[in-house]
């Protein structure tokens, strides 16, 4: 089996981006016995995964990627409830400093406010570690969680993965995440569409999932949607959305509503994800191919 690189990202926040991204990183850890190991790059400045992932104090500043050009190695821990024994393994975390991509560059003399340099630094960095860790001979995963409207950032390296996928025998999938918002799915398909993104990314062969995530149960608690019902519309949902972006391969995917990540990522509890591992698989029951 070849290494894999998935690109999640939304074309706005808010939709459960980071939380697909940790699903796919912990199936990758839990339920699947391809890869060696599963490296989660958090390229979002809100560095949203950390406060859900780990402590406060857990991942200081000191260890950024963007300072070290490493990931930190964290073991996350799920119960076997077969062999009735706690199974550790280790996730990969590379996050950045929330204020690298800001553009703050001081010296001795001046002071420099540059975005645009600054994610041109940090294109170049993350495509040398992903280009190193493809070198290796054991099958890996990395899954990057991308900052919210598909910047030029992370289009350019999805492009440059796409150009080297055959040289690094490695599998690009690209991941878009929406509500059930009609708003939503509008805005991502057109944003889609644009001539800007198919300009960068090329008209060359991808592969593109659309993740349907029913953050809020809106088959179960929007009062104007019969109980039920929407579960017969996911189909109609899903032929609309391959209609609208015909000429690209797109699979169409309902990632359910799940209480348990609802519950516990609110406010006033704020459990870690080290603490509800299985929260995060992905399973036939709560992500379902729809086209």
């Amino acid at each position: 089996m070849r290494s894999k690189i998935i690109f999640v990202n939304s074309f706005k926040g808010g939709a459960g981006k980071t939380t697909l991204s940790l699903m796919h990183c912990i199936t990758g850890l839990f339920s699947s016995s391809v890869y060696e190991n599963v490296i989660y790059m958090d390229l979002d400045i809100l560095g949203t995964a950390t406060s859900y992932l780990f402590e406060d104090g857990r991942l200081p500043v000191e260890k950024c990627f963007d300072r070290t050009g490493k990931p930190v190695k964290i073991a996350l821990t799920v119960k076997d409830k077969d062999k009735d024994k706690d199974v550790t393994k280790h996730l990969y975390v590379a996050y950045l400093d929330p204020g690298f991509k800001t553009g703050d560059f001081s010296g001795e003399e001046q002071y420099v406010h540059h975005k645009v340099l600054n994610e041109e630094l940090l294109r170049h960095q993350v495509l040398r570690f992903i280009e190193t860790q493809m070198k290796t001979e054991i099958p890996i995963l990395i899954v990057l969680d991308c900052a919210p409207g598909f910047s030029g950032l992370e289009q350019e390296l999805l492009k440059t993965c796409y150009e080297r996928a055959k040289v690094w025998d490695t599998e690009i999938e690209e991941n878009y995440v929406m509500t059930l918002d009609g708003a939503h799915i509008r805005k991502s398909l057109s944003c889609l569409k644009s001539s800007r993104v198919s300009y960068i990314i090329g008209p060359r062969e991808r592969t593109i999932h659309f993740v349907l995530l029913d953050l809020q149960n809106y088959g179960g608690y929007v009062n104007n949607v019969e109980k039920g019902k929407l579960s017969e519309d996911r189909k109609k949902m899903a032929d609309r959305i391959t209609a609208e972006l015909e000429g690209l391969d797109i699979s169409v995917y309902w990632c359910e509503y799940a209480e348990e990540i609802a519950l516990k990522n609110t406010y006033t509890r704020e459990e870690k994800v080290e603490n509800q591992v299985d929260c995060y698989r992905m399973t036939g029951r709560n992500y379902i191919l729809l086209s």
